[in-house]
């Protein structure tokens, strides 16, 4: 198989699309019945094309020198500038553009994890990356998503000399447990970290359904293999751990980040299974 070919994976890959698209339709259908913005309603519609496309491409186009460099060096410098103002509350997770606002964890921390899962990164070169990424989410601050990478890093560096995995994983750990210490003033917004409730107030079924779909689209991330399965326990936490606080949850509440990002992740973990399928 040429490394630019579409891999042999589109029943999974139809899997997560359909899973994760019933999500935010169901979503998407409870913020209209209760009489939200129509553009609150189609955001993780329109995340999800995006998304889409975005995953077509990663699948089909040339390998990119350097790919894996390019997504850290963007990420760090995304996470570093949701300080650029004085955020909400002093909570500081997102890029402004327009009218647009991007949660930039949920945005890059799928790929980020999804590059990792390779296992072709460098130690010396993720570790300075990774525990950066760590510290600017106790910064900002996001419990879930810090909780969520420090569930996933006992599988992401597995395959680590002790020398790196062990201090890696304390200083996780700890940085981990710090972002839980810190103040989040935010207040749940119905349409985002509220969405669980919303749905289930305009319909039971509906919360059922759209809970259900999420699940599947987690279950289709997963592959039996470490790699894969890094990525699907880091959305999993991501998506359990909004039943713990006011955190947004993954697909379902209002915004494009969160679709747009899962397609990012699955897009390349698949396309690494493509990769080394290629050289066997």
């Amino acid at each position: 198989m040429k490394s630019g070919a579409l891999p042999n994976k589109v029943p999974r890959l139809t899997f997560f699309a359909f899973g994760s698209l019933l999500t935010i339709s169901c979503s998407s259908l409870a913020i209209w019945l209760s009489g939200g913005s129509s553009a609150m309603a189609i955001g993780n519609l329109a995340g999800w094309g995006i998304g889409l496309v975005a995953a077509s491409a990663i699948l089909v186009i040339p390998k990119i020198p350097k790919a894996a460099e390019i997504v850290f060096a963007v990420m760090i410098v995304a996470l570093a500038a949701t300080f650029a103002d004085s955020g909400l509350s002093g909570v500081n997770r997102w890029i402004s553009i327009g009218p647009l606002r991007a949660n930039i964890a949920a945005l890059f921390l799928p790929a980020f994890v999804a590059i990792l899962c390779a296992r072709q990164t460098r130690p010396s070169l993720a570790t300075p990356v990774w525990l950066s990424a760590m510290s600017l989410l106790v910064a900002q601050p996001d419990a879930s998503q810090a909780t969520a990478l420090a569930i996933a890093a006992p599988l992401l560096f597995s395959n680590w000399p002790s020398k790196w995995r062990w201090p890696v994983l304390v200083a996780t750990a700890t940085l981990a447990a710090i972002s839980w210490l810190r103040p989040d003033p935010l207040q749940p917004v119905a349409e985002v970290e509220g969405i669980i409730k919303l749905m289930w107030q305009i319909s039971p079924a509906l919360a059922a359904v759209g809970l259900a779909a999420l699940a599947a689209t987690i279950i289709a991330v997963r592959r039996a293999d470490i790699s894969a399965a890094a990525l699907a326990a880091y959305c999993a936490v991501v998506a359990a751990i909004s039943a713990f606080g006011h955190f947004p949850v993954p697909l379902a509440g209002s915004g494009i980040s969160f679709p747009l990002g899962w397609w990012l992740g699955i897009a390349i973990v698949l396309r690494s299974h493509q990769n080394e399928e290629a050289k066997t």
